[in-house]
C-alpha cells in the first residue's frame, strides 16, 4: 500500500508513503526488488491482522459486553457441504418472490457436488442466507428509477465482475426476459453453461420479440404448472423448452399436516379457509383487488375465513 506521508502517524511501517508524483517511481523500485516487496506485504498484513484481525474485533466486543452468555443462536441452514461445482443462480426482480423461489428450489435440491451462489435483483435476495448461501444484490432498473439504456450497461458490467470473481461452471437464470447485457456478456464466457428457467403460463398477445435471446442459452427449462393443460400463451406450442414437472421450494413431506397448520396460522379448523395471494404490490397496487376478492368471499354462503400473504419485499 502506498499513501501520502500524512498517514504515516496512523500506519507506520505497514504502509509505504510518498508524494503523488513519486508513485510511479516508488512503484517501479518496489516491484523490482522481490525480498523488499514482500516483506513489505508481509507488514502490511501483520498491520492488519494485529489492528482489525477477528480475535480484535472479539475482544473489543468483550472488552464492551463482557464474555458470551446464554445459548448460541441457531439459524436455519440447509447449506450442503463445499462442492466442486459453483453454480451461479441469477433472478430478475418480479411482482412477487416466484423467480427467486424458483431458483432457491434448484438449489436446496442440488446434489451435494454443486455450491449455489445468488445474484438476483429482487430485494427479497437476503432471505437466501437463510439457507446458508451466499448472496449478491443488483439493484433492478426499476429500483433505480432509470432507462434501459442506462441500466443495461451498468447491469453488464457487474454481471461480468460477478462471473469472473466467482468463476462458476454454469449460471442458471429465471426470468422472463433475458436481460440485454446477460445476453452481451455470454461470448466472454464460453466454457460456463448458461440455462435459462423460462415459467409458462405467459399471458395470450404478450410479445414474443425477447424470446429469440434463448438463443445465447445452452438450456431452456420450462418448470411445470398445476394449470399448465390450459395454458394458451405464447410459450404454448414452442418446442424450445425442455419441460419439467413444478419447481416448488418445501417438498410434500416436509409441509405441516392441516391440524398442524391451522393451529400454527390460528384458524378455526372447522371452518374453510381462503387464502389470496396476489403479488407483492409493488408493480401495482393490489388492495383493491385483495378488498374485492374478501369482500365477495365475505358476501357468499360459505363462512369463509379469508388470509393474504405479506411477500418479504
Amino acid at each position: 500500500v502506498i499513501l501520502p506521508h500524512t498517514f504515516e502517524r496512523t500506519f507506520g511501517p505497514a504502509s509505504l508513503y510518498c508524494s503523488p508524483g513519486e508513485v510511479q517511481e516508488l512503484v517501479h523500485a518496489v516491484s523490482a526488488d522481490a525480498p523488499r516487496y514482500l516483506e513489505q506485504s508481509a507488514r502490511g498484513r501483520d498491520f492488519v491482522s494485529g489492528t482489525h484481525g477477528y480475535p480484535i474485533h472479539v475482544d473489543r466486543l468483550a472488552a464492551l459486553v463482557g464474555p458470551p452468555a446464554g445459548d448460541p443462536v441457531t439459524i436455519r441452514s440447509r447449506r450442503r457441504p463445499r462442492g466442486r461445482t459453483r453454480v451461479l443462480f441469477v433472478s430478475s426482480n418480479g411482482a412477487g418472490m416466484g423467480h427467486l423461489t424458483r431458483l432457491l428450489a434448484m438449489a436446496t435440491r442440488a446434489s451435494d457436488q454443486v455450491e449455489p451462489i445468488f445474484f438476483s435483483m429482487s430485494q427479497a435476495v437476503p432471505i437466501v442466507s437463510t439457507y446458508g448461501y451466499p448472496w449478491e444484490y443488483c439493484p433492478s432498473r426499476g429500483d433505480l428509477g432509470t432507462t434501459p439504456d442506462a441500466w443495461n450497461p451498468f447491469f453488464e458490467e457487474r454481471f461480468l465482475d460477478v462471473v469472473r470473481r466467482y468463476g462458476p461452471r454454469a449460471v442458471v437464470f429465471d426470468g422472463t426476459m433475458p436481460y440485454q447485457g446477460m445476453v452481451n456478456a455470454r461470448s466472454a464466457f464460453p466454457d460456463v453453461l448458461f440455462v435459462w428457467s423460462r415459467r409458462g403460463m405467459w399471458r395470450a398477445g404478450t410479445t414474443t420479440k425477447f424470446l429469440s435471446r434463448g438463443d445465447a442459452f445452452d438450456l431452456v427449462v420450462e418448470p411445470g404448472e398445476v394449470a399448465g393443460s390450459l395454458d394458451e400463451g405464447p410459450t404454448a406450442h414452442r418446442d424450445d423448452a425442455r419441460r419439467v414437472a413444478p419447481v416448488t421450494l418445501v417438498r410434500e413431506d416436509e409441509m405441516l399436516d392441516r391440524d398442524e397448520a391451522r393451529a400454527a396460522l390460528g384458524l378455526d379448523p372447522d371452518r374453510p379457509a381462503l387464502l389470496l395471494s396476489l403479488g407483492a404490490g409493488n408493480i401495482n397496487d393490489i388492495s383493491a383487488d385483495l378488498a374485492a376478492f374478501a369482500g365477495a368471499a365475505q358476501r357468499s354462503a360459505t363462512d369463509w375465513q379469508v388470509c393474504t400473504t405479506k411477500v418479504a419485499i
